[in-house]
């Protein structure tokens, strides 16, 4: 990992979610690409009969191994813990011991050392990391799409791979003395018309800054305007939005990559690509509406002016919705 408390994240293309077909294209990836995983870090590891279950080896709790006695596919083990048979009875009991430092000696190269499943932040040569929450929509198109990573083997096309590959992305997210959860995503990917990564961040990008946020923000000033009954001036410190905006994110996750291939595939034709577009924008308004409508009937506003608050948080939010997701409203 690049850190201690850092999380291990992995993502690849398979031909399905069956763990041996995954498995066995693990495998065939790591025969091929073994060559040039020592050529690559051939400063690092053992070119040959290097240590790789590290578990079967003495671990003095003072020391860690260097990455020089390693096979480069490695398994590493984190803690110190030995199984033994109770004589008696054959129950089986573990030890534990606590050690002053990591099993490895690799802090210095911050989880950049060729494994095939992590993606490499360029900038920074480090490995991926992700926090709390996993694979948010955003973070994706950040990671499958900016260019600012160095995707890892096991995202190419094989041969033998079908047109529509499935994208696994899975990610263990450690905390002090624990864990903060497992985090797992299935995208069904195809090889779209738009291939080139800028071509497919652009779209990607569009489709946030143009529509998510704008659809986002619509519903945030609508509940505002209900919530501190219909001021001149909107206090935008106020909070009380904020989960309601959440749920609509939540929302919008679910749908995103569905909308974002579909109109990835058509990018050559305009009136394809503007029907896709307006699908997709139609999929926001109608989302943002339930969650506004729903959210109207529920915050506290004094009975006093809610209806004139209603009229106008309604106005605000119809206003928005029109002026920035205009093909949601259009006839064809």
């Amino acid at each position: 990992m690049s850190s201690g408390y850092s999380s291990r994240a992995g993502r690849y293309g398979s031909r399905s979610a069956n763990l041996g077909t995954s498995l066995w294209r693990a495998v065939s990836l790591h025969l091929e690409q073994r060559d040039a995983v020592l050529e690559a870090f051939n400063e690092f590891f053992a070119p040959e009969n290097g240590i790789a279950l590290l578990w079967l080896e003495p671990w003095d709790k003072d020391e860690s191994l260097s990455l020089k006695v390693l096979d480069p596919y490695f398994i590493e083990i984190c803690r110190r813990v030995r199984l033994r048979r109770d004589a008696e009875n054959g129950a089986i009991f573990a030890l534990g011991q606590t050690s002053k430092g990591p099993r490895v000696d690799a802090e210095a190269q911050v989880g950049n050392l060729g494994d095939l499943w992590t993606a490499i932040n360029k900038k920074k040569a480090t490995a991926l990391t992700i926090g709390h929450g996993g694979f948010h929509y955003r973070k994706v198109v950040e990671i499958l799409f900016s260019g600012a990573y160095h995707l890892p083997p096991s995202m190419e096309i094989k041969k033998g791979d079908s047109a529509e590959t499935l994208i696994h992305l899975s990610v263990l997210v450690r905390g002090e003395g624990g864990t903060d959860g497992l985090y797992e995503r299935f995208l069904d990917a195809k090889h779209p018309k738009a291939k080139k990564r800028d071509e497919l961040h652009k779209l990607a990008n569009g489709m946030i800054k143009d529509d998510v946020d704008n659809a986002k923000k619509a519903l945030k000033i609508g509940l505002l305007t209900m919530l501190q009954g219909g001021p001149e001036t909107l206090n935008f410190k106020d909070k009380r939005a904020d989960l309601w905006t959440e749920m609509l994110d939540h929302r919008i996750d679910e749908i995103f990559f569905g909308h974002f291939w579909a109109m990835a595939e058509v990018v050559d034709n305009d009136d394809q690509q503007d029907a896709a577009r307006r699908d997709w924008q139609k999929a926001l308004v109608e989302n943002a509406r339930t969650l506004f409508e729903t959210a109207l009937d529920q915050v506290p506003v004094p009975s006093g002016r809610r209806e004139r608050a209603r009229a106008l948080a309604e106005n605000a939010f119809d206003g928005m919705l029109h002026k920035h997701l205009p093909l949601a409203f259009s006839a064809k």
